[in-house]
């Protein structure tokens, strides 16, 4: 009896390695995250958002708005970060968890957009 007493704990490394695995996210390369970060900003910075006066349609111009500076802010936050090679998922984390300080219902959702829009841009396909 005394020799399995080891058991349980190989069984929970095991489970650990397998959930560690599972849930991990993989990103491009460093170098290519840097190329498609700062062709997005080329895109970003050629499109910028129109603003209506009508009332719904003003509401939803400025959130656009909002929510495209804060994705050229991101981007060119994450630019120094890649450039010296940090990687990915590092530059991505920082930068949110400076973003997500600000306590701002309207930031931390346009915050959420924008780290959902990074996050897919940089995933490894």
């Amino acid at each position: 009896m005394k020799k399995f007493n080891f058991f349980p704990l190989l069984l929970s490394t095991l489970f650990i390695v397998i959930g560690f695995s599972v849930n991990a996210q993989t990103y491009v390369p460093a170098p290519k995250a840097l190329s498609l970060v700062e062709a997005e900003l080329i895109i970003l910075e050629k499109s910028q958002p129109t603003v209506l006066m009508s009332s719904s349609a003003a509401q939803t111009s400025l959130d656009a708005s909002y929510i495209h500076s804060l994705k050229m802010a991101a981007g060119n936050e994450m630019i120094e970060p890649l450039k010296l090679g940090n990687p990915v998922a590092t530059v991505l984390a920082n930068q949110f968890a400076k973003m997500n300080a600000i306590n701002d219902a309207n930031f931390i959702t346009a915050t959420a957009e924008v780290e959902v829009f990074y996050r897919t841009l940089l995933k490894l396909k």
